[in-house]
């Protein structure tokens, strides 16, 4: 399982492999695999159950998505996604606000 704090790093997998992504907001749009043929993304991102710590006002974005991928063939692929709101009228500050990588090394 990989989260928020994978933004910006490399994941090593082996063929046949999977990882769910787990992001903590719904905001996020998950672009998918760069290399469709090396890392295939597993239908769409799904939202999971909203969290206690998150209260049941709309628009704050707390509630987390998942997207699962699987390692398909040896090779290297990016996972990105990106946000341009961080909740209800709340623009994203910060370096890895609104954009999330993930690099995929398949051995």
């Amino acid at each position: 399982m990989v989260r928020d704090n994978a933004n910006g790093t490399t994941l090593s997998l082996r063929v046949g492999d999977s990882v769910k992504l787990i992001l903590a907001s719904s905001y996020w749009n998950v672009a998918g695999s760069s290399v469709t043929r090396v890392l295939r993304q597993d239908g769409a991102a799904v939202l999971l159950p909203r969290p206690h710590s998150c209260p049941a006002i709309p628009g704050l974005g707390c509630t987390p998505i998942r997207v699962v991928f699987t390692a398909l063939s040896r090779g290297t692929a990016v996972v990105k996604a990106s946000r341009t709101t961080c909740g209800e009228a709340l623009r994203c500050v910060g370096k890895h606000a609104t954009r999330f990588m993930l690099t995929v090394l398949v051995r």
